[in-house]
């Protein structure tokens, strides 16, 4: 299954304040994805660059998709993905997981992060 869509209606929550209460967040490129039911994807992310935290390679996870809340991810294999984590916890909340080339400033908030400028 290529792609996995849910429409997200829901208001961002701020990169900065993400990374401040992850404890991993990490660059990633979909490797598979699958619908469990109507509320939950699953997937598998090949780690790309680490931003915090020490994650494995690969990262098995499962996020929301339920199309009535408006609030699922897009999970599209082989695109980029940032990624936040708290330790210990396989599912990826509503919020935690930005596609890359979406158009909402992800890969600007990467580059800035990556020059000290992002949140620490």
């Amino acid at each position: 299954m290529p792609n996995v869509a849910a429409p997200s209606i829901c208001p961002p929550i701020p990169l900065d304040s993400v990374f401040a209460t992850s404890d991993v967040v990490f660059l990633g490129v979909l490797e598979s994805a699958s619908t469990q039911d109507r509320f939950v994807a699953a997937g598998k992310l090949k780690v790309l660059d680490v931003l915090k935290g020490n994650p494995p390679d690969t990262v098995e996870f499962r996020t929301g998709i339920e199309k009535g809340l408006g609030c699922g991810t897009d999970l599209t294999i082989g695109r980029a993905y940032l990624v936040f984590m708290k330790r210990g916890e396989p599912v990826i909340s509503f919020g935690r997981i930005r596609l890359v080339d979406g158009g909402s400033g992800v890969a600007q908030w990467i580059e800035k992060h990556k020059q000290g400028e992002g949140a620490t």
